[in-house]
């Protein structure tokens, strides 16, 4: 009796199979297709988002070019000469300029930078005076550049950006609201939206007198960076009041609508512009109807142009949605594919396998369970005619080949484990910082060092990026270096970059980085590899300032000491010529002034000789008792002019010595103290000096306090600088003395501060205290 096909194994076996089989397929396309789709959705947000934020520094240059421009104009002579020749009857008491002249030079320099700005219209130097009314204006009509006659010269007080003007600090830049130019009051025809630039004048007193304003045609602005754009999406660029430019990329057109204008309530555009404006993130992702079309919108608010968190431009991409997710719908499509191509293919396979292969495979499956794996393979049906004889052939044959292949693989594994081993300790052990680094800038591995250079632990590092940790100055050059890299045009790149650590801190590195390429020469990952050179940039940036102090210093030097000099020969030849008349009452005088000009003389040049000896000199740092040294400080001038009308207060409470360097301490002790002694006010009737310290929790204050001359007020904020001299006729002087204090303060680890006692002068030396003490225990254990 024939069994049924129905209750066969084989059948049975295909049933299973099958089932088991589509049922696998279904559920795992079913899983990793909503996975897919997760990930490239994200894939293309995170697309469209770097898109977005590419566009950022563009706009940023473009105003801080605004920005450079009214720095440069407010630091040129006619605006300073203005002031003087106003200030003197219409002359400058400097060249003998008048007012006019300056104003005609300003009005040149003004249509100079009109005729090289295409989106500049007007450039003004407004005075505070006289209800805010211009000094100079210079307008601009197409290509026509006009200087406006003063009789048309306008008042801007009660402007909004006149009146946020005379707020500002000295050098600070404001960015005015977008709105219609006017003429005399009224409103420009054709309109023309414009964004005035300003920056305020001050006078050599500090005082304002006025500010520097540029207007330029917003529009214009905008659109002279979306030229610069290479886009393929639509692009709005919008203002914290909702003014918008759209670049259309089918058109490659620009539509900029002002708010006050626009008459297109209710339409797309403005509820777009609406949402963004509405949105709490500075970033995000929307979704739009637009024209009919479901969009994927793209947003980045950028505060960095106008320094104002509630100020800004947004920069918003549109993509087509059915596009943004075609890369979402082709991967389901496929998936789908995948799963109805896998389920036929096992179907078929297992009707195969039952029907025609089971017992011979059973028979295989026997003798290859049964062999040892210690010799050849037997046994197996190579000698059939048919398919299960060629693949027991093919078996027999893949059997050696897999073995030889595993004795291969064994060699090749241990090669490779050897030289894993070798990579992973130059890692490991490498004092340069190596890394890893995916296309997209995820660190995937890293070394020590560079989680030291960079505060951060392993952990923390490889969920970070390079961008988030490269300085945004340095961005731009790094991904445009990266990307030449995946383009093949350059194979390597080295730079030097700014890194942000964890601890906010900016370093300085040498970048040097390669790509990787896999086995079918697609890219892999990057190779970088990171040198710590902030001490040398340090260095360099010290080497500069020395530099520039040097030169100050060699100017300086050389006319002060050319002067007294030159006094001094002079007063010799008066003399001779006084002596050889009979005049002696004459030749004496000009003998005691030549002696007053060589006694500076000799005061500079040891002044600077002690600056050298200061600059030069090493010493190692002791114990020093203050009481000790104030009292040794005032037995050396005792024998000053007015000592002894002094009220001398001392008033120390420091009880441990102080561990520093005592020819650096006793210089600023004894300049402090001599300076009060030769500077007091000789017209009060009481004049004291009350020396001071005393301990807080983490600093030693020494002061010297007196109720002298004083310092004078539009002095105080250069009062350390070379050559500097406050009362020269009480007392005359190198004008090195602060300098020198300073600098001392400095190498001891302290500062020197000034404190306003509205009645004479505070000095303050400031001394960490545990600075002094690491260095004791430091130098103990030497």
């Amino acid at each position: 009796m024939k069994k049924s096909l129905f209750s066969s194994i084989k059948f049975k076996l295909v049933v299973f199979v099958t089932v088991c089989v589509t049922a696998s397929l279904i559920i795992c396309g079913v899983y990793f297709g909503h996975k897919i789709s997760q990930s490239l959705t994200q894939i293309q947000v995170d697309r469209l988002e770097s898109e977005t934020l590419i566009i950022s520094p563009l706009f940023l240059s473009a105003f801080r070019e605004v920005r450079s421009d009214l720095s440069v104009l407010s630091s040129t002579p006619p605006i300073q000469g203005i002031i003087r020749s106003s200030r003197n009857g219409g002359v400058d008491p400097q060249d003998g300029s008048t007012s006019e002249l300056w104003r005609a030079r300003l009005a040149e320099i003004f249509s100079g930078i009109l005729q090289n700005k295409p989106s500049y219209t007007q450039i003004r130097y407004i005075g505070i005076d006289d209800n805010g009314r211009e000094l100079v204006r210079v307008n601009k009509y197409g290509e026509d550049i006009k200087v406006v006659q003063p009789e048309d010269l306008q008042s801007k007080e009660g402007e909004p950006y006149f009146e946020a003007g005379e707020k500002l600090s000295a050098g600070e830049v404001y960015f005015s609201a977008v709105s219609l130019n006017r003429e005399n009051g009224k409103v420009q025809k054709p309109y023309l939206p414009v964004i005035r630039g300003l920056v305020p004048v001050h006078d050599d007193r500090g005082q304002l007198f006025g500010m520097i304003v540029i207007n330029a045609a917003y529009e214009s602005i905008l659109n002279s960076v979306l030229q610069d754009l290479q886009i393929e999406k639509d692009l709005y660029v919008i203002n914290e009041n909702g003014d918008y430019i759209q670049y259309d990329k089918q058109g490659e057109e620009t539509n900029f609508v002002f708010h006050s204008l626009n008459e297109g309530e209710g339409t797309d555009n403005a509820r777009l512009v609406s949402d963004i404006l509405d949105a709490e993130a500075t970033k995000g992702t929307l979704s739009e109807k637009m024209n009919g079309r479901n969009m994927v919108v793209q947003y980045y608010k950028d505060t960095q142009i106008f320094d104002n968190a509630d100020r800004f431009l947004a920069y918003a991409l549109l993509s087509p949605r059915d596009a943004f997710m075609a890369p979402v719908y082709k991967a389901q499509q496929e998936a789908v594919l995948i799963i109805i191509t896998s389920v036929l293919v096992c179907l078929s396979l297992a009707v195969i396998f039952a029907m025609k292969i089971i017992n011979p495979l059973v028979k295989m499956n026997r003798i290859i369970r049964e062999h040892d794996g210690n010799e050849m393979l037997t046994g197996l049906p190579v000698d059939l005619k048919d398919e299960i004889g060629s693949l027991a052939r093919s078996f027999s044959e893949a059997y050696k080949k897999v073995s030889k292949a595993l004795q291969d693989e064994h060699v090749a594994l241990m090669r490779l484990a050897e030289s894993e081993e070798q990579f992973r300790n130059v890692m490991k052990y490498s004092p340069v910082g190596k890394a890893l680094v995916s296309l997209d800038g995820q660190w995937l591995k890293v070394n020590k060092s560079l989680c030291a250079m960079l505060g951060y632990d392993e952990n923390e590092l490889l969920k970070t990026d390079f961008q988030t940790l490269t300085h945004p100055d340095d961005l731009e050059t790094d991904l445009g270096q990266v990307q030449q890299m995946l383009d093949g045009t350059i194979s390597t790149y080295k730079m030097e970059k700014r890194y942000i650590r964890k601890d906010g801190e900016t370093i300085w590195g040498i970048l040097s980085v390669s790509l990787l390429h896999d086995a079918n020469g697609k890219p892999k990952h990057f190779i970088s590899q990171i040198m710590d050179i902030t001490d040398i940039k340090e260095a360099q940036k010290e080497l500069e300032e020395l530099n520039t102090e040097l030169e100050e210093f060699s100017y300086r030097t050389s006319h002060d000491l050319r002067s007294p000099l030159r006094s001094a020969i002079g007063l010799l030849g008066l003399t001779k010529d006084s002596i050889g008349s009979g005049d002696e009452d004459k030749a004496k005088t000009s003998i005691e002034l030549a002696l007053g000009s060589l006694t500076k003389l000799e005061v500079l040049l040891s002044d600077i000789l002690d600056l050298g000896s200061i600059k030069n000199f090493q010493e190692e740092p002791q114990d020093m008792d203050l009481r000790e040294v104030v009292g040794e400080a005032l037995a050396k001038m005792d024998h000053m002019e007015n000592y002894d009308r002094l009220d001398v207060k001392i008033d120390i409470d420091v009880d441990e010595p102080v561990y520093t360097k005592k020819t650096r301490l006793v210089m600023i002790v004894e300049n402090l103290i001599s300076n009060s002694i030769k500077y007091q006010d000789t017209e009060k009737k009481k004049s004291f000096i009350k020396i001071e310290a005393h301990e807080d929790d983490a600093e030693i204050v020494f002061a010297v306090e007196d109720n002298g001359l004083g310092i004078p007020e539009d002095q105080r904020e250069n009062m350390f600088e070379m050559f500097k001299r406050f009362h020269p006729k009480v007392s005359f002087g190198s004008g090195l003395g602060m300098y020198m204090m300073q600098k001392s303060a400095n190498v001891i680890g302290g500062e020197i501060r000034y404190v306003d006692t509205k009645d004479g002068t505070r000095f303050e030396l400031r001394l960490p205290k545990s600075y002094f003490h690491d260095k004791k225990e430091l130098s103990n254990v030497a």
